[in-house]
């Protein structure tokens, strides 16, 4: 998972990239656990305007939980990580998802 900035006038934009391509951007207990850190850096950081959530890869944007790992034998069930791992609170700072095609 990476996260970009750059600075526009009026504030910062913050890309987050699911880069997963492989899994079809697949969310795994690592990856759910450093969405929620990226999300919660952002909400704190007041000089942020913008998100934009993006993927990498052509098959899909995010298929959801990595149903392979949650039934692997050798991990039994990964740990649940909960309702939802990703939280921007501030309602200052709009959210937006990009899509290709």
């Amino acid at each position: 998972m990476h996260r970009h900035e750059s600075g526009e006038v009026g504030g910062v934009i913050c890309e987050i990239v699911l880069d997963r391509p492989e899994a079809m951007n697949a969310l795994d207990t690592a990856m759910a656990v450093r969405l929620a850190q990226v999300c919660a850096e952002i909400a704190a950081d007041r000089e942020v305007r913008a998100v934009v959530l993006a993927a990498a890869g052509e098959r899909a944007f995010c298929v959801g939980a990595d149903l392979k790992e949650r039934a692997a034998p050798d991990l039994g069930m990964a740990p649940r990580i909960g309702r939802s791992p990703v939280k921007l609170t501030r309602r200052d700072c709009p959210s937006l998802r990009h899509e290709a095609g």
